[in-house]
């Protein structure tokens, strides 16, 4: 009882200052908050009346996030790549789906941006030079047709 009386109270304000804090420079998903509230030894109770209260108060929204970080990734990022990203930052995929869909990313341009910041070439007929562009992009998250294409017609 002595918890819920006087204690609770007092670790719920601490929490919600530490989440004010966490938040002030940068936003974070509900995910990425609770990870970081509970990382501080904040008892779950108090964590989740925290997050109640920073989604009650518009502090978090993952639907925003998200949309930051499509918009801010689709001129140097792969959809995959972006995908990624947000998952790993605990985001929702209907979320991240819908985030990325509004982006309209054109993967296209990004690969041609990608290429001439290489100084990719576009005569260079050495097969290793062409095959070493092609992983790397590849392994951004690129598709290998989209790849491929972009290569052909700058060639």
């Amino acid at each position: 009882m002595i918890y819920y009386k006087e204690i609770f109270p007092l670790l719920f304000k601490r929490c919600k200052e530490k989440a004010a804090y966490i938040l002030k420079l940068q936003d974070k998903s509900e995910f990425e908050l609770r990870s970081k509230l509970k990382s501080a030894y904040y008892p779950d109770e108090v964590i989740d009346k925290t997050i109640a209260w920073t989604l009650e108060n518009r502090y978090i929204n993952d639907e925003r996030y998200a949309a930051f970080i499509a918009m801010s990734g689709s001129d140097k990022r792969s959809k995959k790549e972006l995908y990624i990203r947000m998952k790993q930052k605990g985001i929702a995929e209907d979320i991240i789906l819908k985030a990325i869909d509004d982006a309209c990313i054109d993967e296209e341009k990004t690969v041609r941006e990608i290429l001439k910041k290489k100084h990719y070439d576009r005569t260079c007929d050495d097969i290793k030079i062409k095959s070493k562009m092609i992983s790397y992009l590849t392994a951004k998250g690129f598709s290998f047709e989209t790849v491929k294409k972009c290569i052909q017609e700058d060639s």
